[in-house]
């Protein structure tokens, strides 16, 4: 069976390295790919961080990028939905 590279890298969140670049761009397009798969989907950082295995922190960096981009906004519950 084929694997995908990424799954066949050690999990990098473990002992609190920090992620390589390509781990960090894998779980961007991963998350902007569920929020415009579900147009109605609200996350919250946690929420997010526990759905793609990633830290807090990684989770936190993705979803400011994807307000940034304009594509999420955060509402008044701290989950971040599509605008």
């Amino acid at each position: 069976m084929n694997r995908p590279e990424s799954a066949t890298q050690p999990d990098s969140t473990v002992g609190g390295k920090t992620p390589p670049a390509e781990s960090v761009l894998d779980t961007l397009h991963l998350v902007r790919a569920e929020y415009l798969e579900m147009p109605g989907l609200g996350l919250t950082i946690p929420q997010v961080a526990r759905a793609f295995t990633v830290t807090l922190q990684e989770s936190e960096r993705t979803l400011t990028r994807l307000v940034e981009e304009g594509l999420l906004t955060r509402d008044s519950n701290g989950a971040y939905r599509r605008r």
